[in-house]
């Protein structure tokens, strides 16, 4: 039920973010239709560039590309002649049509992937941070309870998970699970193994981590 929930959460932002941009060109549409006789068609070209550029800037490139081609026929059907028709009938405005749709498209998987690798090295810094904080708190502990606590807390920021439990096999097993309380009464979703240097914890070990949402 939760996973249908996160679904639907998630389609339901991916429409807004494409009706956000269709509504910011619907409104630079209405904004240049009405100078449409005190501007160039060229000049009128450029400006709706800037709109796809923001729009794939700040919601993807999913809502940039499918932008482009929408003001690609915008500008077509509301500032080439004959207006309000798809035609073209000067070679002069095919041209400025086929080269304002290539630049746009450009503008926006440039702009797009620009963005993905800005989130990518915004991920490898969290990733060394949270590395560089573990090794921290990790240093000069040599009691397994505490040194169990602290990898079962930092389980959870990273996963997000609903509940962590970490058993440790050895000479003294056990097990700790967080919270302490209230685990959920399902299998767990990852069952990941852990291999230290230190033989009481072994390779056998295992962490088990249930998120919520999980299907129950």
């Amino acid at each position: 039920m939760n996973s249908t929930i996160m679904r639907s959460s998630s389609f339901i932002s991916r429409s807004s973010q494409y009706l956000l941009a269709f509504g910011l060109i619907a409104l630079v549409t209405g904004i240049l239709f009405t100078l449409r006789e005190a501007l160039d068609t060229t000049l009128v070209a450029l400006l709706y560039l800037i709109p796809l550029g923001l729009i794939t800037a700040y919601l993807g490139l999913g809502p940039g590309i499918t932008s482009a081609l929408t003001t690609f026929l915008t500008f077509n059907y509301f500032f080439i002649k004959p207006y309000y028709t798809f035609s073209v009938h000067r070679p002069t405005d095919v041209v400025i049509l086929v080269i304002f749709l290539i630049v746009a498209i450009v503008i926006s998987q440039l702009v797009g992937r620009m963005q993905v690798s800005l989130a990518a090295a915004n991920a490898r810094e969290r990733e060394a941070t949270r590395l560089y904080e573990l090794s921290t708190a990790l240093a000069g502990l040599h009691n397994d309870h505490a040194i169990a606590q602290i990898l079962a807390k930092q389980v959870q920021e990273v996963s997000q998970g609903e509940a962590v439990e970490l058993s440790v096999t050895g000479a003294q097993p056990f097990s700790f699970c967080l919270p302490e309380t209230h685990q959920p009464n399902r299998p767990p979703e990852w069952v990941v193994p852990i291999g230290v240097a230190r033989g009481v914890l072994g390779g056998d070990s295992a962490l088990e981590s249930g998120t919520s949402h999980n299907v129950q």
